[in-house]
């Protein structure tokens, strides 16, 4: 699976202020991955695609990208502020596809779980984890 950075680097320090802010550890796999992109998308030439089994109903999350923790104009320190009191009091959106939103669990029973957030139901757990996640990915050329 290859992304690609799109904003400034992170340091351990601006992650560590993330998990201050929401009060929890983050995975690390999570981690990993964002001191690396700190976000990630596809190249102009390529389109994600993760494709999931829901009640029986075959779906796919296309055009996925992953929000940057710093340096950008949506970032996860934003949503959270926007979102965690009313909307997801138990998940991060960390990303976006066509569509919805990329959420993961950071509490209690969730820690890691990794949601699709279509905005019209509630969000669907799709991977046990962001390594999960990234792993179902596919990539097409465009």
């Amino acid at each position: 699976m290859k992304f690609e950075k799109e904003n400034e680097m992170i340091t351990n320090s601006d992650f560590k202020n993330l998990e201050n802010l929401i009060g929890y550890s983050l995975p690390e796999d999570y981690k990993e991955h964002m001191l690396k992109y700190n976000g990630g998308t596809s190249s102009d030439d390529e389109l994600f695609i993760v494709a999931f089994n829901y009640d029986n109903e075959y779906r796919e999350a296309s055009y996925i990208s992953f929000d940057p923790i710093k340096h950008g104009d949506d970032t996860v320190e934003i949503q959270f502020n926007l979102k965690q009191s009313y909307l997801f009091p138990k998940l991060l959106a960390i990303g976006s596809f066509l569509g919805g939103r990329i959420l993961m669990g950071y509490r209690d029973h969730n820690y890691g779980n990794i949601y699709i957030d279509f905005s019209y139901q509630d969000p669907i757990k799709v991977a046990n984890s962001f390594s999960e996640f990234v792993g179902r990915i596919e990539v097409e050329e465009i």
